[in-house]
């Protein structure tokens, strides 16, 4: 009696689809699969850049969590799930990103002063939409000088935001503008 082995075949390549075209902070969207052999089940892992992106490993959601660069892999298994035999290799498929931060706009407002012979101004600035749920931001430094020292109304108000720190939760993640 002679034996002899079959070895597992390889699968056809495996590619990743439904890939957003922006991949910015904050947010989540659901990785497909095209190719492959077989009827193997997906899973999903994120193989580089943890701090930057979450996978969910049966689903491919995936939710962005920092910014910078991500590695997800998606991997065909070469077992059939329904009958257990296992004739193919795993295939394997990556996508690689960078995650920008979400861009979002602070309003800078000066208090109104009684008059007193100078130009400086107390200003603020706030981001009032854009920041999720649980994050933070506050920004400090940032310095204004009115027009002109005479008392008026609807006084222009010239605001340096080059001082300015931003702080609080999360606060690395967001690119902002003032206006």
């Amino acid at each position: 009696e002679v034996e002899f082995q079959i070895t597992l075949r390889e699968q056809a390549a495996l590619s990743i689809t439904k890939q957003p075209d922006a991949f910015i902070y904050g947010n989540k969207f659901t990785l497909g699969t095209s190719g492959g052999s077989g009827n193997g089940l997906v899973t999903w892992e994120i193989t580089d850049g943890n701090a930057v992106a979450e996978v969910d490993s049966k689903s491919g959601q995936v939710r962005i969590i920092g910014h910078g660069e991500a590695t997800v892999q998606a991997t065909k298994s070469g077992t059939d799930p329904g009958t257990g035999l296992t004739n193919y290799q795993d295939a394997v498929a990556f996508l690689t990103f960078t995650a920008e931060k979400k861009s979002v706009t602070a309003i800078v407002t000066a208090d109104d002063k009684p008059y007193d012979t100078n130009t400086s101004a107390t200003v603020h600035a706030v981001v009032e939409e854009g920041v999720l749920s649980g994050d933070e931001i506050i920004i400090t430094g940032l310095t204004g000088e009115f027009g002109s020292a005479d008392a008026g109304v609807d006084k222009t108000v010239n605001v340096d935001i080059t001082g300015a720190t931003i702080t609080g939760k999360n606060s690395e993640h967001y690119s902002v503008s003032y206006s």
